[in-house]
């Protein structure tokens, strides 16, 4: 049998820049210093606006600056000039095209292509001034020739800055007349995720999404097979008000892309670790398509850059989680001494193509972030985004905290972990590569995944979770107990209770994962849930909540607040309340120790660090091919504050690897040294002797 014939974007890691000007005249650009400036970068693909925008970033057919039959005002071909220029430097060109934002003055001229909210009105504030077309509209068609006009360039692909759905669009004639088509209903409101038809809607806008994504991508092949063509795509948030579903849209598109390294306002209550954890997503959801990740250069919503050390960092988190490099910034800092930040590990990345291109996670770990509860669930808050804004949730059981608290935790106590998702959960082969899975709050599951994970614990293997996990069904609706409480050992007994600001709980049994855990008096976690313990073993307890924060010692409560169950060669972990929550708040140490108890006990270290800050992040992966070992080192060491303007280097890294033979060297890449190393059995170690942003350690060996 013939393998298949990869394409370029499939081969070669993609080192990404994106210099925008937008709202530019385009025919006044110095092509020769601005395509210099670039090749300076060390990228091998940029987006290269040909578009002008208006306000709002808004599309508008006065802008185009190459050849159209759609353009109604005639501006210089700046397409045609600059394109031999960027080949004469090996740099590949993606148009950029927004599909998303239109110029109000361009959408008076169409007002029946406009998305329309609910109420009847137009979509009118995209970035506060811009407004929106709906792509099953007229719009529609107006993009395909677009497509195929900048398609007679010799271009190498499309990037579509959409298309997207608004969280209350869009209800225009065309949306209502092809839902009423395909599903014999009228639609439903986006404001009521309880109504019966609500999956409807979901499943339409994202097949509406794809539906645009696939016929575009057709033209494109038609035209030209070795053209690339992706989008921007979902994000680790809800995606119901955006229809960006990235298990339906990647089908339809070559890559797979989100804006993970996008940073809004103050930082300080942003994860330095935001761009790895989106990376770790999408190759989930990629189905074995390339990833990148978009870090931008600029603080949003600003165009004033961040320092160069939190750029570095963006860009090696992306890297390190197995992504590609996408770096993003406007022109007016192109010149800046920040962007330096990339051009070195742009020089690396094309020195070791096969370190970064092909590679896959060796991790037994894995982290559950379910679309299905950020969907239906009431926890489920959307963090500051281009496209949504700030979306908040429900507090009690919020997904988004109760995630990141694992998240970081784990990052922290330098585990090897990826992050899975509900439709992971629904495939036996997956779940049997990891000795541990973790349910934060992970409320709505169905059937199939209840099923694979009572069998993947009786097989062996071990199950953490938290509080209404499994409490609910696929399309979020409440159920009488834990659907996986024969696993939990536990019983629902009808009531969530809290907020709990001042109260405690307490350890009661002698445990190894409570190895460490010595003081009575333990913070409880904000909200709690009471059950009954049937065959589980308690290991803390609530204390009796206080009126106040100082009226004295509580006594002991009969509520479990952690609990442990055999079941059948396996075990589980059920905490009783928002312990993620609770950590990513608060880091409360004994939270993290609970954490690293549980992972050390459950689990084979394939890797370990010695005499390192905790702020070290360490990912492994694996090239098949070459049969290389990729050891990625992130460090996140600042001063106390963000954006970090300098790191604190990391001395002597000892590093212990195992299940690797044959060794025959160990390099890296950054600092470009061979290392000496020890070798055990089934591993090695060795010490790094320096690390500051970023360095990469490549162990040839099986």
């Amino acid at each position: 049998m013939n393998e298949k014939k990869l394409a370029w974007w499939e081969k070669e890691p993609l080192r990404i820049i994106e210099v925008s000007r937008a709202f530019e005249d385009l025919s006044k650009v110095d092509i020769k210093k601005e395509v210099a400036a670039k090749a300076l970068l060390n990228g091998n693909i940029e987006h290269l606006p040909a578009i002008k925008h208006g306000p709002g970033a808004g599309l508008t057919d006065k802008g185009f600056y190459f050849k159209t039959r759609l353009a109604r005002q005639e501006n210089p071909d700046y397409l045609r000039k600059y394109l031999p220029e960027a080949k004469k430097v090996n740099l590949r060109s993606l148009i950029y095209f927004n599909v998303h934002s239109v110029d109000p003055e361009f959408a008076k001229k169409h007002p029946d292509w406009l998305q329309i909210k609910e109420d009847g009105n137009p979509i009118d504030d995209v970035y506060k001034t811009g407004m929106s077309f709906c792509i099953n509209t007229g719009f529609r068609d107006w993009c395909f020739q677009l497509l195929k006009d900048l398609c007679a360039y010799n271009i190498d692909g499309i990037f579509y800055d959409g298309p997207i759905f608004f969280r209350d669009s869009c209800y225009c004639d065309s949306c209502r007349a092809k839902f009423k088509k395909l599903y014999s209903k009228e639609l439903p409101s986006k404001a009521d995720k309880q109504h019966p038809d609500f999956p409807f809607l979901l499943d339409f806008q994202s097949k509406s999404l794809a539906d645009f994504l696939r016929d575009s991508n057709h033209i494109i092949k038609s035209i030209n097979n070795d053209m690339l063509m992706y989008m921007n795509s979902g994000l680790r948030a809800p995606n119901w008000p955006t229809g960006r579903m990235n298990r339906v849209l990647i089908k339809a598109q070559d890559i797979l892309g989100s804006e993970g390294g996008f940073l809004y306002g103050d930082l300080r209550n942003t994860p330095l670790w935001k761009p790895g954890c989106e990376a770790k997503l999408l190759e989930t959801q990629a189905n074995g398509k390339p990833r990148v990740v978009f870090d931008c250069i600029g603080h949003k919503p600003w165009t004033y850059p961040l320092p160069e050390a939190e750029i570095k960092l963006l860009y090696a988190d992306s890297l390190a989680n197995g992504a590609n490099a996408w770096l993003a910034m406007s022109a007016d800092v192109l010149q800046e001494p920040e962007v330096d930040a990339i051009k070195e590990i742009n020089r690396i990345i094309a020195k070791n193509p096969s370190c970064f291109a092909g590679t896959e996670s060796i991790a037994n770990i894995a982290l559950v972030w379910s679309n299905v509860t950020a969907n239906y669930y009431e926890g489920s808050s959307i963090a500051m985004a281009d496209f949504t804004g700030k979306i908040k949730g429900k507090e009690i059981g919020d997904l988004g905290s109760e995630f990141n608290g694992f998240y970081d935790a784990l990052l922290r106590s330098h585990s090897l972990f990826d992050v899975i998702d509900e439709v992971s959960l629904e495939e036996p082969e997956i779940l049997k590569q990891y000795q541990i899975i973790i349910l934060p709050n992970i409320a709505c599951l169905n059937k199939e995944s209840v099923k694979n994970l009572q069998e993947f614990v009786k097989g062996g293997k071990r199950l953490i979770t938290t509080f209404e996990t499994s409490l609910y069904d696929e399309q979020g609706r409440r159920l009488k107990n834990f659907q996986l409480a024969d696993v939990f050992g536990v019983n629902y007994k009808g009531n969530v209770f809290g907020p709990m600001n001042w109260d405690y709980i307490t350890p009661i049994k002698k445990h190894k994962i409570l190895t460490g855990i010595t003081k009575k008096f333990i913070p409880a976690p904000t909200y709690g849930i009471n059950i009954k313990a049937e065959t589980a073993q308690v290991l803390m307890r609530y204390r009796e909540r206080r009126q106040g924060c100082y009226d004295g010692l509580p006594a002991m409560s009969i509520d479990p607040a952690i609990v442990i169950n055999n079941y059948g060669k396996g075990k589980a972990v059920y905490i009783a309340g928002t312990w993620g929550n609770s950590t990513w708040k608060f880091r409360f140490v004994d939270y993290h120790r609970l954490i690293n108890n549980m992972i050390s006990s459950f689990s084979t270290s394939l890797v370990a660090l010695s005499d390192v800050p905790e702020s070290l992040e360490i990912t492994l992966r694996k090239n098949k091919d070459e049969k290389k070992h990729i050891v990625h080192l992130v460090n996140f060491t600042g001063r106390m504050s963000r954006p970090i303007k300098k790191v604190l280097p990391c001395y002597d890294v000892k590093i212990a690897i195992k299940n690797i033979r044959n060794i025959k060297t160990i390099t890296t890449l950054a600092s470009k040294k061979n290392l000496k190393f020890k070798e055990q059995k089934n591993g090695a170690t060795f010490s790094v002797p320096k690390i500051e942003e970023y360095e990469v350690v490549v162990i040839d060996g099986r």
